[in-house]
């Protein structure tokens, strides 16, 4: 009578905990062209050099391990999404470099191509800006009865998806500048252009905040610093991060509103308070560019906003891009764009081993072959 209930129940605990858990990366000490590193890992070949501060924030330094692999394989079948993308960065000696906080200066790598900042101290575990964390699921129709939960999760932004995603941006760019070229004249800049309407921007001195009356646009940003390259790729992630309901509350809506007024992406979902319009009806064009994440130069656009838990362990990197932490990244020649990734794991520098959950899961089968024996 109860065995194919503690069957159930069994199978239940099983997959709770592993997709609860993420998956831990192995960190290795820098050297060589890394010794500023105090630790390193790759994620897809792509090097994460972390300062001696930012170590010891280990939940932290997996979590942003862990976003890095989701955007990188957000379907978790233990390959990358766009072979394409990766296998630029890995060529052209991308790295993301992690120190403490703001106030700290990066470690440095030498020989480095494009580098990325994201900080330990901005990696949120956790926050309600992601669907599943705040009572609703992956599925679209469930956000929003979400859209103003903020108990039970972490109220502070996780920047990591940004600035990791800022990162794949920037490869992205590079291999398809008509589609996503960091200027107004490519068509996901013609479509940023179009949604700044008459708001300006910082560096003209032309910046007027979009939420108030003075203009209309729906997207706008006041940093004089970030020029027109600048605010194409972070336009980019708005409109990605809108997509896969990563602002899409109304108290995230409230906070960025002085910069990006489309978080509610559909048409027919409850508008987040502040919210000009929808993606889909406030930038048409934006919205096709990031819904698609099957077609050639969008595969590695995410469907599913990184809740720090990559629910796979990678197959491999990608064939020969595995840079050692211990010398520079030696990309072999089969890791020019077009490629496909390996089918069994290459030499060089760290890789993630293993799901975190594999004791627990141990614990969970033998108890449930024990109910049976």
């Amino acid at each position: 009578f109860f065995e194919p209930k503690m069957r159930t129940q069994c199978l239940i605990l099983f997959v709770a905990v592993w997709s609860g858990l993420g998956l831990t990366p192995t960190w290795t000490t820098g050297s060589g062209d890394y010794a500023a590193c105090s630790k390193t890992t790759t994620v897809f070949g792509v090097p994460i050099c972390v300062s001696a501060t930012a170590a010891a924030e280990t939940a932290k330094i997996n979590h942003i391990a862990n976003v890095f692999y989701q955007l990188a394989d957000n379907n978790a079948d233990g390959t990358v999404d766009d072979p394409d993308v990766f296998n630029y960065m890995v060529t052209n000696k991308y790295v993301l470099l992690v120190p403490k906080n703001e106030n700290e200066t990066p470690p440095s790598v030498t020989n480095a191509g494009k580098e990325q900042v994201t900080t330990a101290d901005e990696a949120t575990i956790d926050s309600c800006d992601v669907p599943t964390n705040r009572g609703a699921t992956t599925a679209r129709s469930t956000w929003p009865a979400a859209v103003n939960t903020q108990t039970g999760c972490n109220t502070a932004r996780d920047a990591t998806v940004e600035e990791i995603l800022h990162l794949i941006t920037e490869a992205a760019s590079a291999l398809w500048p008509t589609t996503w070229g960091p200027t107004f004249t490519s068509t996901a800049g013609a479509a940023l252009s179009a949604a700044n309407g008459n708001c300006g921007w910082g560096y003209l001195g032309t910046y007027q905040n979009p939420s108030t009356t003075a203009c209309t646009g729906r997207y706008a940003y006041d940093d004089a610093t970030c020029n027109q390259a600048c605010v194409v790729v972070e336009g980019i992630y708005w409109a990605i991060l809108s997509y896969i309901g990563g602002c899409y509350t109304t108290a995230r809506q409230a906070s960025v509103q002085q910069e990006w007024l489309m978080c509610t992406p559909d048409d027919g979902m409850t508008i987040a308070r502040a919210s000009k319009a929808t993606l889909q009806s406030g930038s048409p064009a934006l919205y096709s560019l990031v819904a698609d994440s099957t077609s050639a130069q969008h595969k590695w656009i995410p469907a599913v906003m990184p809740d720090g838990n990559y629910a796979n362990t990678p197959s491999s990197p990608l064939p020969g891009s595995s840079p050692s932490p211990g010398s520079s990244p030696t990309p072999g020649s089969s890791t020019s764009p077009g490629s496909s990734p390996a089918s069994s794991p290459t030499s060089g520098g760290p890789v993630a081993t293993g799901h975190p959950a594999a004791g627990v899961l141990s614990l969970v089968v033998g108890a449930c072959l024990l109910l049976f024996l």
